[in-house]
């Protein structure tokens, strides 16, 4: 350093409005070994000063062109270094009215040799290291210095412009030709000199250059003139890449464009609220929906309670406090204006630290949605009134888990429990009692044939018959991802298919009857067909038919049949018509209707006599009011008529509790009346025979009375 220092060779300039003080100073400094060039204002201005390394001015001069030597000093601090200015200060003024101005250092006239020497050195070293540090800054910046003549061609270059245009060495740039070779298609030097021309300077000119490579980059250009008595003596200028910085400016801004293409055209209201509590970003639909008052311009920047009606701004307050606390992220409200229904939500905006930055506020016109809601409200209500009201059974299931998903009422009436209980189980549980689907599952089925399937199964624990039906449910791939499952009941339905199977294997029972019946000569031919055909249909161990004379008012039977077996009627004494209200023979007597009595102990307790058949065929008496044992648990008796009137019975009895139905009745009726007609019949055909037993004994007698009376004639 100190080396350098002593090779210095400085060039000093003096300012002095008088020249004798001027002329002296001279010589006096070149008695201390320096150059010395005496300096006007003229020539100052015309840049000479540029050739000097420090300036001494007298005050007066100082004061006179303090512009111009401040130019001077600005100038200086660019690419070339540093240029101190000395005020010789003649008067007492204090030093700090200078060092405010911008000048370096005072010093008092009259001023010591030693002292103006050690001055100019500490100033001078100072030059040095400004320069020093200068060269290390242009040799290592990140920006490309350079110095060109009026032609373009290259004075000075620091080793970064090298690298930015693509030459490995300085010499090999400053021997490069100068022209248009540096720069694309853009015109690089029009604007260049169109600036220069009008300010004297170039000031962040982006223009496109060629490297020596051919690669096509990015320079922010800024550059000024130095020139000397109005003479232009080169152009000095710096060159920054900024190539990924356009295309990082490129990217964002094609992203804010797409960003902002895309949130000007959301159906929806977007507003963005700094932590000011003022608007920084307002989409136009946010305009359209909330009817704010001025365009966006306006509004941004805006505070946001200038747009919020001063009945609700206590409301507002109270949502930004829990927000800003931390206590609220997310509220939504909905607001009605001239017929539109809005959805407004806040959503907070934090930090990585959680801080509070403001608010995001979302406006949606959903009177479409809530009117659409509203609607399928209703029409989920009638959907499902209808779907309840349904009396089958119908759910949907899952054809995976074969789990029920959704089901109506019904299902619960079918179950006997709440239908919802009914959601979640699998099928095959719920209706088969089985941990797996049982063969023949219509929703195994139909995974294969993707059609309707079904299938009736009888359901033991609830005595009834079903009918499963399975639609499939096809996805907009054709898959089948779920289906109808519906349950009737059809137990109904076949009972009445076994009543009709009964009633037409009944029909022909009694067809045959007939038929046989009417070849009967006596009762007792018939009654034995009577027990055999009924026993086809119907649990008859013990048959007892009765005849009833109506004058007399005596039952009397004529038939007993108990395990196969007929009994003696001979020896039974006949029954007296028992008072109304007692007697099963003697209600169906005076009634006329058959009875049906699944609870015979309770029928016959008001029966004022009972008969026992025993097992030899004797009739035993058994008072009302003796313990009955092994007495009958259910019975029929079934009433035979000729014009209305009862004139005979059919009973049947059975040891089980509840035997008989109203089919079975029905069947023993239709019996009961073709016996009626075959007994009627043959008593006609007994009273004519009666009759004509009578009329021969008749006629037998009258021809014995004739043949007496002519033998005593004669």
């Amino acid at each position: 350093m100190n080396q350098q220092l002593s090779e210095i060779k400085a060039t000093l300039g003096i300012c002095f409005l008088d020249f004798r003080d001027d002329t002296l100073l001279e010589k006096f400094l070149s008695e201390l070994g320096f150059t010395v060039n005496a300096l006007s204002a003229n020539r100052l201005s015309n840049g000479f000063g540029n050739k000097v390394d420090l300036i001494l001015a007298e005050d007066a001069f100082a004061r006179r062109n303090t512009e111009t030597l401040l130019k001077l000093k600005e100038q200086r601090k660019g690419l070339f270094g540093f240029l101190p200015v000395l005020i010789l200060e003649n008067r007492q003024v204090r030093e700090s009215v200078w060092l405010e101005r911008g000048f370096d250092d005072v010093l008092r006239m009259p001023v010591a040799k030693d002292l103006l020497k050690s001055r100019i050195d500490l100033w001078l070293r100072r030059t040095v290291e400004s320069q020093m540090h200068l060269r290390h800054l242009v040799e290592n910046t990140g920006v490309g210095l350079y110095r060109v003549d009026k032609g373009g061609k290259v004075l000075f270059a620091n080793p970064e412009l090298c690298r930015l245009l693509g030459f490995p060495t300085i010499p090999d740039l400053e021997q490069a030709p100068p022209g248009e070779q540096y720069f694309s298609k853009e015109n690089r030097s029009l604007l260049f000199n169109r600036q220069m021309a009008q300010n004297g300077r170039v000031s962040s000119l982006e223009s496109l250059w060629t490297r020596a490579d051919g690669e096509v980059i990015t320079l922010l250009e800024n550059a000024h003139e130095v020139r000397e008595n109005g003479r232009l003596l080169y152009i000095e200028g710096s060159l920054e890449n900024i190539t990924a910085v356009k295309k990082l400016q490129h990217i964002i801004t094609e992203e804010r464009d797409r960003y902002d293409f895309i949130l000007n055209k959301l159906p929806i209201g977007l507003t963005v609220m700094d932590e000011y509590e003022t608007y920084t970003y307002i989409n136009p639909k946010s305009i359209a929906l909330d009817e704010f008052s001025g365009d966006v311009e306006k509004l941004l920047g805006a505070n946001v309670r200038s747009n919020h009606p001063k009945n609700i701004l206590h409301e507002l307050d109270a949502l930004l406090k829990k927000m800003k606390s931390g206590k609220l992220e997310h509220f939504e409200r909905y607001a009605y204006r001239k017929n539109k229904i809005l959805h407004i939500s806040y959503h907070a905006i934090r930090d990585n630290d959680n801080s509070y930055k403001g608010l995001i506020r979302l406006v949606s016109d959903v009177t479409q949605e809530k009117n659409a809601e509203t609607e399928l409200k209703r029409s989920k209500n009638r959907w499902e009134a209808t779907f309840n009201a349904i009396s089958d059974w119908v759910s949907l299931v899952d054809l995976e888990t074969h789990r029920i998903l959704q089901t109506n009422r019904a299902g619960g009436e079918f179950f006997n429990c709440p239908h919802k209980d009914i959601q979640g189980q699998k099928c095959y549980n719920l209706v088969h009692n089985s941990d797996e689907p049982l063969e023949g599952c219509p929703i195994e089925k139909m995974k294969l044939s993707k059609e309707k399937e079904s299938m009736e199964f009888y359901d033991p624990l609830y005595h009834r018959w079903l009918q499963i039906t399975v639609d499939p449910i096809v996805d907009e791939q054709g898959k089948v991802k779920s289906a109808v499952h519906i349950a009737k009941d059809i137990t109904a339905w076949k009972k009445n298919e076994e009543n009709a199977a009964l009633l037409l294997e009944q029909q022909e029972i009694v067809n045959q009857l007939s038929l046989e019946i009417g070849n009967a000569e006596s009762l007792q031919d018939i009654f034995p067909l009577i027990k055999r055909e009924i026993g086809v249909l119907v649990h008859s161990p013990a048959l007892f038919i009765s005849l009833y004379d109506r004058k007399k008012k005596l039952i009397t039977p004529v038939y007993i049949n108990i395990e196969g077996e007929e009994s003696d009627v001979s020896a039974f004494p006949p029954l007296r018509l028992e008072a109304e209200g007692r007697g099963v023979q003697s209600q169906v007597i005076r009634t006329g209707k058959s009875l049906i009595l699944n609870d015979w102990q309770k029928a016959v307790r008001n029966t004022e006599m009972h008969y026992n058949i025993k097992s030899d065929g004797k009739i035993e008496k058994i008072s009302s009011q003796a313990v009955l044992k092994d007495i009958p648990q259910s019975g029929m008796v079934i009433p035979m008529k000729s014009e209305r009137q009862v004139f005979g019975i059919f009973m049947i009895q059975s040891m089980k509790p509840y035997t008989y139905s109203n089919e079975d009745c029905n069947f023993l009726e239709g019996v009961a009346n073709v016996t009626a007609v075959a007994v009627q019949n043959l008593k006609l055909v007994s009273d004519l025979d009666k009759q004509l037993k009578e009329l021969k004994a008749a006629h037998l007698n009258l021809q014995r009375l004739l043949s007496e009376k002519e033998v005593l004639l004669k």
